[in-house]
């Protein structure tokens, strides 16, 4: 018996929907669904495939403008309307040879890119498809370099209202400055670094239209910050503030900060773990749209909340302590990044201990292990390979997916520095939680990038399947 073509639909929809964490997390990857796994429903029948087509060919990455080109000739109209994201990265291309194409891409909403030129041409030219945003990466060269453009644009009045810059970097009133300028043509930016030591007064009453996330990369402890109440009122679309640097306990001591972190701090201090750990880094969120009379700190209806924490811990005996402190103040926390320094003539790492701390966070989706070692004891194998090490990560994490049902993905940095031997490595990347037929409860699947480190470099081992997204971190 056949299934209505809506439930069908619904069922396609559902499958296509189930990416992973870090893809969700960009943007520019809005438009790229679980191909992988729609694949093999869409030869099961002529009915299936024509439902899947729109989302296997939503995202199309491009590499070769001949080929894109002869695929929509000799492809039916449904092929070419399936397409919403064109994603152009950092090829070196004019896409001025890909514009003719476009009235062909009915659906098309976005288009990505590393490499804009020519500039004035292109940009002329998107102004006939008003529906298009065209996401300019952060290494995006032409578009923010260089007094040229800036003078083409006074002479063209172009309006740039379709543009968004993904992500700059600002280190001062110079860099702010220059991007005000860019800014005044209606280009909008979605992430903003500041890398300061100390941000101007002024900084609270810039304004930068679009922007939805702010990153302060700080080189001291984040200060009262008098302008960051200025900055979310004038920002309503700002959805997360991460404060970054390194940071002891005595740093917040010493100075006063957010409130945000200072409660942790002082319990720290009050149980005498102050010498025990240091903060990373750690991000808000807001939770609640406000209006914009209502102030960031220091009230009953404040509305952000602390999400992101990044932890380095020197004896892992205070390890469960921490956690549990942690999770006392900030129980709204979704990613958690732990650095656990074992010492030198510990033989075991707590692996049961940390997992029962971690169960009380439950709101967490992503954990984050730096330089996870002795997960497990390898017997007599006192240098365990690569392979051993990745087959223990992924049961270890698995045994964590299982106690925790929110968590969604783990990001391993492991460096394997064994300096008795010659064999030096690095197990980085992204491992999923899944449920799988056949399999009981959650497990976390890879696989992780394999790096050699000696001196010369030697090959990946063959077959070695690489990990994307292994280069994306996402610690807070």
């Amino acid at each position: 018996m056949s299934l209505p073509e809506e439930l069908l639909h619904t069922i396609v929809e559902l499958i296509a929907s189930d990416t992973i964490f870090i893809e969700r997390q960009s943007p520019t990857l809005r438009s790229k669904y679980a191909t992988i796994n729609l694949r093999p429903l869409s030869m099961a029948t002529r009915q299936l495939r024509r439902l899947c087509l729109p989302f296997l060919f939503a995202y199309v990455k491009v590499k070769d403008v001949t080929r894109l080109t002869d695929q929509c000739a000799a492809g039916s109209d449904a092929f070419s309307a399936s397409i919403r994201t064109l994603d152009f990265g950092s090829v070196s291309m004019n896409i001025m040879e890909v514009l003719h194409l476009f009235d062909r891409f009915t659906n098309l909403s976005q288009i990505n890119l590393d490499f804009l030129f020519p500039a004035i041409p292109i940009l002329t030219a998107i102004r006939n498809y008003p529906a298009v945003t065209v996401n300019l990466g952060s290494t995006a060269r032409v578009a923010l370099t260089g007094i040229n453009l800036l003078n083409s644009l006074k002479s063209s009045n172009l309006d740039l209202s379709q543009i968004i810059l993904e992500e700059r970097t600002i280190f001062g009133e110079t860099c702010i400055a220059y991007l005000e300028k860019h800014l005044a043509y209606r280009m909008r930016v979605r992430c903003l670094t500041y890398r300061t030591s100390d941000p101007h007064d002024n900084f609270g009453n810039c304004r930068f239209p679009g922007l939805s996330e702010l990153k302060l990369r700080m080189r001291i402890p984040p200060t009262t910050l008098p302008w960051i109440s200025e900055l979310t009122r004038g920002h309503p679309l700002l959805k997360k503030i991460s404060f970054t640097g390194s940071y002891l306990p005595v740093n917040f001591k010493c100075n006063p900060t957010v409130p945000f972190i200072q409660t942790f701090v002082d319990e720290v201090y009050r149980e005498k773990l102050d010498q025990t750990m240091s903060i990373e880094g750690f991000a808000v969120t807001r939770f609640q749209s406000i209006a914009s009379s209502a102030p960031f700190l220091g009230t009953s209806c404040n509305p952000w909340r602390v999400t992101g924490l990044h932890l380095s811990i020197y004896a892992w005996w205070s390890s469960a302590r921490l956690l549990v402190l942690a999770h006392s103040m900030f129980p709204q926390i979704s990613v958690l990044t732990l650095n656990i320094k074992v010492e030198e003539n510990s033989t075991s790492f707590p692996g049961e201990e940390l997992i029962s701390s971690l169960c009380c966070f439950s709101s967490l989706q992503v954990l984050n292990l730096v330089g996870p070692y002795r997960l497990h004891d390898f017997g007599n194998q006192a240098t365990p390979s690569p392979i051993d090490m990745e087959a223990a990560i992924i049961q270890y994490t698995s045994s964590i997916a299982q106690r925790i049902p929110t968590i969604e993905a783990f990001f391993i940095d492991l460096v394997y520095d064994n300096f008795d031997e010659e064999e030096n490595w690095k197990l980085r990347g992204w491992l999923s939680v899944q449920t799988s037929w056949g399999i009981e409860g959650s497990h976390t699947v890879g696989p992780l990038d394999y790096t050699p480190m000696s001196e010369p470099p030697r090959s990946p081992p063959e077959n070695h399947e690489f990990s994307r997204y292994s280069s994306v971190s996402y610690y807070i």
